[in-house]
Parts: structure tokens; sequence; C-alpha cells
């Protein structure tokens, strides 16, 4: 169980829309411990860094996605000029669907895919043409449904 003094509560867009995009060149050498209900994806787009999520410690660097899984203490130290985009969505969009108890692996290393769907997230969000969020949702949820296909953790039994 993680110690609630370390607990972040994460307020997404005033709007509601149940996904933040980060973009983030890191200046401390430093993130500290905490958790969230959230799951938050990081595409590294330049640069590395130790990251802990959970009791997994390892290194990642640019082209490598970092995946926390909600409820995962996580934190990151010797960041050298890390930069990122990030994904922080609320795990509620999820709730329907029937895969909505997964976990994915923490650390996916070069895979093309992922990075052509951040690529379009990134142009989406940028861009805010007509009809921007939902395609952001589109590409979240075929990231998602690529991410338990293919890089699962392991799978969490439904409780009623």
């Amino acid at each position: 169980m993680n110690d609630i003094s370390l607990y972040e509560k994460i307020s997404l867009e005033k709007n509601d829309f149940p996904i933040r995009i980060l973009r983030q060149n890191v200046r401390p050498d430093k993130l500290v411990p905490h958790w969230h209900e959230h799951i938050e994806m990081l595409f590294l787009t330049h640069g590395s860094c130790n990251m802990t999520c959970g009791q997994n410690t390892f290194t990642a660097k640019k082209g490598d996605l970092v995946f926390v899984n909600d409820n995962e203490l996580h934190f990151f130290d010797k960041a050298d000029k890390l930069e990122y985009l990030g994904l922080i969505i609320n795990p509620e969009i999820f709730k329907s669907l029937d895969n909505n108890n997964f976990v994915v692996e923490n650390l996916i290393q070069s895979d093309r895919h992922i990075e052509k769907i951040f690529s379009a997230i990134s142009e989406e969000s940028t861009k805010k043409s007509t009809g921007y969020k939902i395609s952001i949702m589109g590409y979240v949820y075929e990231l998602i449904t690529y991410l338990i296909r293919n890089y699962p953790k392991e799978r969490v039994p439904f409780v009623c």
C-alpha cells in the first residue's frame, strides 16, 4: 500500500477533458516519489533518466516510453537533459470497457508504432483543429490497446 503522504492530486483541464498533455524540459535532476490514480506515460524525446516505478528501477532514454500504472509509486533521478511528451490519463475513461483492469510494462524501448502515435497526439494538441479532442481520445484508445496487447505486465482479475 502506498504512503498517503506521497499522494499527488491531479486536476485535469478545466473543461473536464480526461487527458492532460505535457511537454517537459526537465531541469531538476530528480522527481520526488509520488503516486496518483491516473495513468502516466512519458515518451522521451531527448536525454535519459533513471526511473523507478513500483519495485522496478531502470534507465530510460530517447525513444523509450515510461508507463506508470495507476496507483504506482514512481520517481526519477539522475536526469540528463531530459525532455519528454507526457500523457496523464484519468483511468475512468476505460471503466465501461472490458479491458479496464490492465497493468503494462513500465519500460518500453524504441517502439516505432508508439512513437508514431505520440507524434500524432502532439500534432493534434498543437494545431487544435476542429475535433482535436476526439482525435486525441482515438489515439489514446489505440495506444492503450496496442500496449495491453504487446506489453502486458500482468492481468489483474476483475473484482465485483
